[in-house]
């Protein structure tokens, strides 16, 4: 995670030719910027550039961190979390930041907190309705493609029908929390 908003810097200024000389100048007065905490990265980087020219020469209105408790640590993904909260609410930042998670524990107590509450929006994919319908047809449909694949015929021979029981299968919706990546996962093992 300590290249994060390195690897934001580079995106931005490759997706965005108005902001690319105020990052490239900002590497250059500084080439080891990539070795400096987080939030000296994030401000050089991302910060100036951006208040470096107008919102509308910025093209876009957020940046997209996919899949942060999949980033390093714990410790570091929360202080990363908080970071950008206070950058939102305390910074003339021009941009917003669109975080896609798991539910971890951790996390889930940073977005509660009274410090960032307030300056996020959660959307809960288990809360939406149909997503737990969806996951259930994602399983069903891949455990019946596995009954009639050749390959595990045999093997599957004397396993009671119907496979796997509902039971089981809404057991698994209930694990993937609304995360089509867990029945995804769940399919290819």
């Amino acid at each position: 995670m300590t290249k994060l908003f390195a690897t934001i810097a580079y995106q931005l200024a490759k997706a965005n030719e108005n902001l690319r000389p105020y990052i490239l100048a900002a590497i250059q007065r500084n080439p080891h910027i990539v070795d400096m905490p987080l939030e000296d990265q994030f401000r050089t980087l991302i910060l100036k550039p951006c208040l470096s020219i107008s919102r509308e020469e910025l093209h876009f209105t957020a940046i997209v961190i996919d899949g942060l408790d999949e980033c390093a640590e714990d410790m570091m993904q929360v202080s990363v979390l908080k970071f950008l909260a206070r950058v939102v609410r305390y910074e003339a930042f021009p941009l917003g930041f669109f975080i896609t998670t798991r539910p971890e524990i951790h996390l889930q107590e940073v977005f509660n907190s009274k410090e960032i509450v307030f300056s996020t929006q959660i959307i809960s994919l288990d809360c939406i309705p149909g997503v737990s319908q969806d996951i259930c047809t994602v399983l069903q449909s891949g455990f019946s493609r596995i009954l009639i694949d050749p390959r595990f015929r045999v093997a599957l021979q004397s396993v009671p029908r119907p496979w796997p029981s509902p039971e089981s299968i809404e057991k698994l919706v209930r694990r993937s929390s609304g995360q089509f990546i867990y029945s995804a996962t769940v399919m290819k093992f």
